[in-house]
């Protein structure tokens, strides 16, 4: 399979969507706001009904945007994209890749986010994923994927970053 947004021969592919409770917490502002729009519209309020309106385009927009997480492996590069949003490294920058374990307690939330233990994760829920070091990034990239072991034997590459010596 080739992407035509990838380098090369896509060689592991998946995409992640978000918990369905997280679904269903952002219909339920949706749905209210659907009900404010018609009512300002039934009784000729249009200015709430605009920015309602507006209000809830957006938070679709949101929903549908970080709604689903695509991770990518190709020869060439590992890319994961959010929506409209993507990273995308060569290989050649990945240091290590290993096994990791997403907490909401660690990063309070699901999209993309910054954890209490110095990683940047790109999480649609709780559970397995991986943790990359690239080089030139100041944190670990920490990305949700069903099938960790897998990804990390692909990348062919050590568990743990490689240590840099200093000079005596």
């Amino acid at each position: 399979m080739t992407d035509r947004r990838t380098n090369g021969p896509v060689l592991f592919h998946r995409r992640m969507f978000l918990i369905w409770w997280v679904w269903l917490a952002a219909a339920l502002p949706l749905v209210i706001f659907v009900v404010v729009i018609v009512g300002g519209i039934t009784e000729n309020n249009t200015t709430y009904s605009i920015w309602f309106g507006a209000l809830a385009l957006a938070l679709l927009a949101l929903l549908i945007n970080f709604g689903s997480l695509v991770f990518e492996v190709t020869e060439e590069e590992v890319v994961a994209r959010f929506g409209v949003f993507a990273w995308r490294y060569p290989r050649s920058k990945v240091l290590s890749c290993e096994p990791y374990t997403l907490t909401f307690r660690n990063y309070l939330g699901y999209g993309i986010r910054f954890g209490v233990d110095g990683t940047k994760a790109l999480n649609t829920r709780n559970g397995p994923g991986i943790v990359m070091h690239i080089e030139g990034e100041k944190r670990p990239l920490v990305v949700s994927v069903d099938d960790p072991d897998e990804v990390c034997r692909l990348l062919g590459l050590p568990e743990a970053p490689p240590s840099v010596e200093e000079d005596s």
